[in-house]
């Protein structure tokens, strides 16, 4: 819920660009350089397209908005972004250069605190986790060998059930039933080997 509320803030922060850069000189009028670039009724990339415009089209500019320039074709007033309209020798090419420019920056910092605090929600979800696990196994072994199990210890003795908790599941496990004990070797990954007779822990290799 905290990393949700800073990314709402952070794109809030970010929705105030360009303003924070200054107020260039603006040219009475722009020319769109794309072909079918979209003159949309709102500044924004996903607003309403009001119409298509053809390349090489000429529109007084009006005013700033974010990233796009308000600006009038005809008699119709709309939106258009900056990366469609040709902004060559004019102060609009340094003013947007450093818009992308900061965004980017603006947008890496906020990834990156994004990251930390989620980075920290999960270590305070582990260490929760080992708590529980902990209370789990103390309670289930006493606190002394429940201890031992949780830093997965492996001992002489200890019961099968033990090493299930400590170790885990095994990757295989082979049997020897005779006519007086149940052999089995639990195989693990790396090539450990844990043997146990009777249900209990006799010997292990690695």
């Amino acid at each position: 819920m905290k990393w949700i509320l800073l990314l709402i803030a952070s794109l809030s922060f970010l929705n105030a660009f360009p303003q924070s850069f200054g107020s260039p000189t603006l040219p009475d009028s722009v020319e769109i350089n794309f072909n079918d670039a979209p003159f949309r009724k709102t500044p924004f990339n996903t607003g309403e397209i009001l119409y298509r415009v053809k390349s090489g089209t000429k529109a007084a500019l009006l005013g700033l908005s974010k990233d796009h320039l308000r600006i009038k074709i005809d008699t119709t007033e709309g939106f258009i972004s900056y990366v469609f309209v040709n902004l060559r020798n004019t102060q609009l090419e340094d003013y947007f250069s450093y818009y992308v420019l900061e965004k980017k920056n603006k947008e890496q910092a906020i990834e990156d605190s994004l990251i930390q605090v989620r980075n920290k929600e999960e270590e305070i979800q582990r260490r929760q986790q080992y708590e529980t696990r902990f209370n789990e196994l103390t309670k289930k072994y006493g606190s002394t060998i429940g201890k031992r199990i949780f830093m997965k210890e492996v001992w002489i003795g200890m019961t099968e059930d033990m090493l299930l908790d400590s170790w885990g599941e095994p990757e295989e496990i082979n049997r020897t039933v005779t006519a007086t004990l149940v052999r089995k070797q639990y195989v693990y990954p790396g090539q450990k080997y844990i043997y146990v007779e009777n249900g209990k822990v006799t010997a292990w290799q690695d």
